[in-house]
Parts: structure tokens; C-alpha cells; sequence
């Protein structure tokens, strides 16, 4: 019955993966070069200028430039603003996120399209959009775009905001990989601060069956991380990929899975508040 199921998944994954010739056969199975090709070291970036002690940033993920559904780009950005007018989101955002799968078949001309998008919203919040990579991004050598057109143009850095150390991490294969886990564990347990980790494949989502293809893909590690955050002073992980909703909470921090932007319909934001070091989550649609 288990070898039933586990054909099955394959299946379903492998036949899902190959409707587009477009991604690349190979890569499609394989994501490109590893992590540790693409990965250098851990690298420290200026953040976004924030005002006051409680703060909000933007969250969005799997926006999937050169997909075939159609977007609705116009009518995010028309409920962001309305939102933020009439006081639901309040205070205003003052940067945003992107988790991954920027682009859908990484092709160079989904990157520019994605700075575009990213123009609009830093015309919004006044402040950066930063962005992780995911597997899609990597698809047909989607990696050397990425690093040419995506800022910050590394896959693996933090930024500081008062209190808050924020870490963006490379999974877009699947795995942080042995060298990027040991920086991030080491930087991690040196830092004083409070945490709030972005990535795109979540470290536990959700404990149905076909979930843990949506999941990072060595168990061990992902048991290993969520050890890390527990005991380094974690607020929240953040990731997307999965494109449905959920969160888990692990007493001392919080692992919110963002709902898809392109497929969902959905956004979110982080409120911050660094008097108390914790921070509420909220999906809005579009």
C-alpha cells in the first residue's frame, strides 16, 4: 500500500513537471546547478528604513512570470493601496518580501517582468523588495539571470532592522545544502538577535501525505533547522511553495506557509513589534 502511494506521488509530480517541454527535461528533475555551486558565503546587506518600534512588511510568493494564467496584477496593487488608505493595513508597509518562483520557467524576459512588479511595490512602501530563489527560478540555467537581475543578486544574505536579524536562504534545490547550513547555523547561534528566516520550501508544512514533496526534501536537515530556529531566538519562517495556506506553531516561533499570489489570488503581511519581539501574520486576497 506505502509503495502504491509513493508511485502514485511520483507520477502525479513527474507528469505535472512535464506538461511544459519549456522548463528544460533536465532540470526539471534536476534544478540547475546545486546549491553549492551557486552558494559563496553568507552575505550582510542594508536594510529598508523603518519608523517607530512596530513595523509592517509585505509578503508575496510564487508570482510565476511567463506562467499561462492569466494575472491580475493591476487589481493587487488596487487592493494594497485601498488597504493601506482606509487603515486595514496599518501601518503601512515599509518593505516587502518575495519567497520564490519568481519566474515560472526562468527565462530572462520573467526576471524583467518581475522588476517591473517590483517597481510598483517599492513605489508603494518607499522601501526594497527582497527576494529568495525557488525552484522555478532555476529552471533552463535560470540561475545566471537571477544573479544579473534579481536584488540583492546573491541567494544567500541578512539585513539587520534594530533588533531583528532577517536571513534569506537558498533552497531552490530542494536542500540548504551541508555549506549553507553550517554558515546559517553558526551565524545563528553568534547572533544576538531576534529572527525572522525567509525561504521558499517550508522545513515541516503540513503532515498530509503528499505535502512532503512541498517540503525540503532531507528530513534530517529540516529537523535540524527547526532546532536552530527554536533555540536561536526565532520569531517566524516564512516560506511559500506549497501555494496553499497554513502555519504551525512551535511554541517559541511560528512557520507560516504563504498562500500563492498568482494561483491563490493571495497576499500577506508581517506586523512586527520589537518592544515585545514578536510578530502577527495576516492574508488579504485580490
Amino acid at each position: 500500500m506505502i509503495f502504491k502511494r509513493f508511485l502514485l506521488l511520483f507520477i502525479v509530480c513527474f507528469s505535472i513537471s512535464c506538461l511544459s517541454c519549456s522548463y528544460g527535461f533536465h532540470e526539471v528533475l534536476d534544478h540547475g546547478p546545486s546549491v553549492e555551486e551557486r552558494l559563496c558565503t553568507l552575505t550582510d546587506i542594508s536594510a529598508s528604513a523603518v519608523s517607530g518600534s512596530t513595523y509592517s512588511f509585505l509578503i508575496v510568493t510564487d508570482v510565476h512570470f511567463g506562467n499561462f494564467k492569466t494575472r491580475h496584477d493591476d487589481d493587487f496593487f488596487s487592493v494594497l493601496q485601498a488597504k493601506i488608505a482606509d487603515g486595514s493595513i496599518s501601518p503601512a508597509p515599509s518593505f516587502a518580501v518575495c519567497l520564490g518562483d519568481i519566474a515560472d520557467h526562468g527565462e530572462r524576459s520573467e526576471f524583467v517582468s518581475y522588476n517591473n512588479f517590483v517597481s510598483r511595490i517599492e513605489g508603494i512602501t518607499g522601501g526594497k523588495v527582497y527576494s529568495v530563489i525557488g525552484n522555478h527560478d532555476l529552471y533552463n540555467s535560470g540561475w545566471d539571470h537571477y544573479e544579473d537581475l534579481v536584488y540583492p543578486n546573491v541567494d544567500f544574505y541578512r539585513f539587520v532592522i534594530n533588533n531583528i536579524s532577517y536571513y534569506f536562504l537558498d533552497s531552490g534545490s530542494g536542500s540548504l545544502g551541508k555549506q549553507q547550513f553550517n554558515m546559517f547555523k553558526s551565524a545563528m547561534a553568534s547572533d544576538p538577535n531576534y529572527k525572522i528566516i525567509c525561504n521558499h520550501y517550508p522545513a515541516y508544512g503540513t503532515s498530509d501525505f503528499f505535502a512532503s514533496y512541498y517540503s525540503l526534501q532531507n528530513t534530517l536537515e529540516a529537523d535540524q533547522l527547526l532546532t536552530i530556529l527554536k533555540k536561536c531566538k526565532a520569531i517566524a519562517y516564512l516560506s511559500g511553495h506549497m501555494h496553499a495556506e497554513h502555519s504551525t506553531n512551535f511554541g517559541t516561533f511560528t512557520e507560516y506557509v504563504v498562500p500563492a499570489y498568482l494561483s491563490n489570488g493571495k497576499f500577506a503581511v508581517m506586523t512586527v513589534n520589537e518592544s515585545s519581539h514578536s510578530a502577527s501574520y495576516r492574508t488579504y486576497s485580490y
